[in-house]
């Protein structure tokens, strides 16, 4: 029933509402394909015991992660 009323709403819109209608889309598709890897579920099995064990589990770390703050440069030596 929902599928069937934005159908109707979408075929309301002219050609070049429509071709950002779907450029939208497309980008909601994306970011959820990409939200879908990063955070995937861990389940307890999957971790393994050790160093390394739940690598991927947090996501990406970046390479400035050790850096100082800028904010702290007044406290630091």
């Amino acid at each position: 029933m929902f599928s069937t009323t934005l159908l109707s709403k979408f075929e309301q819109l002219t050609f070049d509402k429509q071709k950002q209608v779907e450029a939208y889309m497309d980008k909601l598709l994306k970011s959820s394909e990409k939200k879908q890897i990063v955070n995937k579920p861990a389940r307890f099995g999957d971790i393994k015991p050790g160093f390394g064990g739940a690598k991927g589990l947090f996501g990406e770390i970046s390479d400035d992660f050790d850096e100082p703050l800028d904010c702290m440069k007044d406290y630091m030596l």
